[in-house]
């Protein structure tokens, strides 16, 4: 019953806690002195909850549509996984691909963005090619300022993941390095202090800095 209420196509909102609310409305207590996010922990057990619900929204959306599906999430590291500044980012991803849409002329069938403690999330389903739609997502990781942290899947009609080496593309790039991504992550290369610097140096040079994507 959650799951049609949610994806109910008249019912366009985001669910916030009121714990982001007020972490919201209360941008210069954002950033601690140790440069970390402020926001409410999640557990192991909270991340895997979020990810079957990601799924099940996925599952719900693919039968309802059966078109080309997009799901929209950050790589942020470290227990807390929405703050303002996650936030943010989170917005300027969706902006960008919007207008990468609008820019191809394709078009969004359903979109929906929801925001818990887990981290914000967005999907968009797509009238256009699975393909094209993958590409699109590439160009805007790979050459958006803050596009190392975006984190982009495309879903086929039948809900197979389409991948970067599927278009013939490089893996992704380090967050902080200039490594495979994936690599560092396994080697865990970095500290957790020193990817929660890059992304909140990232976030500042972006919204002070006024970069134009």
């Amino acid at each position: 019953m959650w799951l049609e209420k949610l994806c109910n196509k008249n019912e366009i909102r985001e669910n916030a806690s009121r714990e982001n609310e007020r972490l919201g409305n209360a941008r210069s207590l954002s950033i601690s002195e140790n440069m970390t996010f402020i926001g409410v922990p999640q557990s192991l057990s909270d991340v895997l909850q979020g990810r079957d619900k990601r799924v099940l929204i996925q599952q719900h959306l693919q039968k309802q549509f059966e078109k080309p599906l997009v799901s929209f999430k950050l790589n942020i590291p470290g227990a807390v996984k929405y703050s303002p500044e996650i936030h943010e980012i989170f917005d300027a991803g969706v902006k960008a691909f919007r207008q990468q849409i609008e820019a191809k002329g394709h078009v969004i069938a359903f979109e929906k963005s929801i925001v818990e403690n887990t981290g914000p999330e967005y999907f968009a389903v797509m009238e256009a090619s699975t393909a094209c739609v993958k590409a699109l997502t590439l160009h805007i990781e790979d050459q958006h300022p803050l596009g190392r942290i975006f984190d982009f899947d495309v879903l086929d009609e039948k809900g197979v993941q389409l991948s970067r080496q599927d278009l013939g593309m490089d893996q992704r790039l380090c967050l902080v390095c200039e490594k495979d991504a994936f690599v560092c992550a396994r080697q865990r290369s970095h500290e957790l202090e020193v990817l929660i610097h890059k992304i909140l140096e990232l976030h500042q040079a972006f919204f002070k800095g006024g970069i134009i994507f």
